[in-house]
């Protein structure tokens, strides 16, 4: 009797041992249906939405202005907002926009004017202290580092670039020490584009037929240390740089005739030309502005003298791949740009007919034109423009 006792005591026991393992199991399995419950889910962010596009209207020599347009997210197509804003300075010749907060334009009168960008309107509000003397003349470029703790100014007239600290409350401007010149072999070239690369290293600047200076970037102070400065292909003229979103090759239009294709040292942000026949593409004629997409599969160039514009696949090698044919701009492109959904290309056209050319970009990468606008203002002289 004793041992039966004890046989049924041992058989509740692993039977309610069971029950429980059983019931476990069945619970592990339901919240295992549940959407996740104990695994975070990690759906893909929302792709962004374009909101506002700035273009600046170089003019003529007196004036300038920022022309604000909302973007129609679904066909690209531009609506003009408000009126366009004064840069309180002559000819403002490139846009940046950082942070989402501040916009700033480099104007030829060597200053750079400094608003902040309402995001749900698009409204311009300028930037007490604006506008900042950059030190040198005619700035034709400017792009701040990946952190949006700095800015650099090309300043084309009097060979050098002026870096400034940005603060992140106010977007006030402060210069970091003395224009920085921009020599090759000994002898001061005028910067006529800029480039960071993706891990906030580097700046790179076209020095037109000196060729292309490497910086290295203080992540501290912004200070700009002089690398190397890779020699111009013979007869030719860099204008406009450009880094793919890995930050291994580099991109320059030449101003004659091709891009030249670079690999990047990872550690000296130094530039080497690929070799040949991958070193260069053709790009028209006076291929002057250059940009590549956030995915690191396609680089889009505008010529100046042959007005069309041009679409490239990346190879994992680094060269550049031709898609389709080059598409009609207006007159004299001056400037090329990716909003920030990545579905449209926009070319500013500095000698109008129209002023702005808008083009979706396809399965495949290569640009479809979309639509074209007016910047707005009469003249215009379209120079650059910025997305928000």
């Amino acid at each position: 009797m004793t041992n039966l006792k004890i046989f049924q005591a041992d058989m509740r026991y692993r039977n309610s041992q069971s029950f429980w393992k059983f019931s476990f199991a069945l619970l592990l399995v339901a919240l295992t249906g549940c959407n996740g419950f104990f695994t975070p889910r990690t759906d893909p962010p929302a792709p962004t939405t374009p909101k506002f596009a700035f273009v600046a209207n170089f003019q003529n020599a007196t004036a300038g202005s920022i022309s604000i347009f909302s973007i129609n997210s679904t066909t690209g197509l531009l609506t003009t907002v408000g009126s366009a804003v004064s840069t309180a300075s002559n000819g403002p010749a490139a846009l940046v926009i950082v942070g989402g907060k501040f916009l700033y334009s480099a104007n030829d009168a060597g200053t750079v004017s400094a608003f902040t960008v309402n995001s749900s309107t698009g409204a311009l509000t300028t930037i007490s202290g604006s506008s900042f003397n950059t030190g040198g003349s005619n700035p034709n470029a400017i792009v701040a580092d990946t952190s949006g703790k700095f800015l650099y100014v090309a300043n084309s007239g009097s060979d050098d670039i002026t870096a400034f600290s940005i603060d992140a409350t106010t977007g006030s401007l402060t210069v970091i020490g003395s224009p920085v010149v921009t020599t090759s072999s000994g002898t001061a070239a005028p910067p006529v584009g800029l480039a960071t690369h993706p891990n906030g290293k580097f700046l790179y600047a076209a020095l037109d037929s000196a060729g292309v200076s490497v910086f290295s970037i203080n992540a501290t102070t912004g200070a700009l240390t002089f690398v190397n400065t890779v020699p111009a292909q013979s007869g030719t003229h860099p204008q406009s740089i450009t880094v793919e979103k890995t930050g291994k090759f580099a991109y320059v239009v030449d101003g004659v005739s091709a891009i030249d294709e670079y690999s990047i040292d990872s550690t000296t942000g130094n530039l080497t030309l690929l070799a040949s026949p991958n070193s260069t593409v053709a790009a028209g004629t006076v291929p002057i502005v250059i940009t590549a997409d956030s995915t690191g599969s396609h680089v889009y160039v505008a010529s100046q003298s042959s007005n069309n514009v041009f679409s490239f696949g990346i190879l994992t090698t680094g060269a550049l791949s031709p898609i389709g044919t080059a598409v009609a701009t207006g007159a004299s492109p001056s400037a090329v740009a990716i909003e920030s959904s990545g579905k449209f290309v926009y070319v500013t056209n500095f000698s109008g007919s129209p002023d702005i050319s808008i083009y979706s970009i396809d399965s495949t990468g290569k640009l479809v034109s979309a639509g074209t606008a007016g910047s707005g203002v009469s003249p215009a002289n379209a120079a650059s423009i910025a997305f928000l």
